[in-house]
């Protein structure tokens, strides 16, 4: 069962200004964090079996992943 999640952030506003200015392309600036999961969280997120092909024991994969706003659930934005 994976144990962390890590994240890799950019920053691509350097990036925004070289093409603009100059023409140009940079490599983004990057930052990695990584988070240690709950065991419920690693339970939550491990790969299910989903059966055999062959004799061989199959599982999910994860496809994708993205982050979300926290959101208030009494807010007018959300209802």
């Amino acid at each position: 069962m994976p144990d962390t999640l890590t994240v890799v952030l950019i920053d691509p506003s350097p990036n925004h200004a070289a093409i603009i200015h100059e023409n140009e392309w940079r490599p983004y600036g990057r930052r990695t964090v990584q988070i240690r999961l709950t065991e419920e969280q690693r339970r939550r997120l491990a790969p299910r079996n989903t059966g055999t092909i062959r004799g061989e024991h199959t599982w999910e994969h994860i496809l994708q992943a993205w982050l979300e706003p926290a959101t208030d659930p009494l807010s007018p934005e959300t209802a």
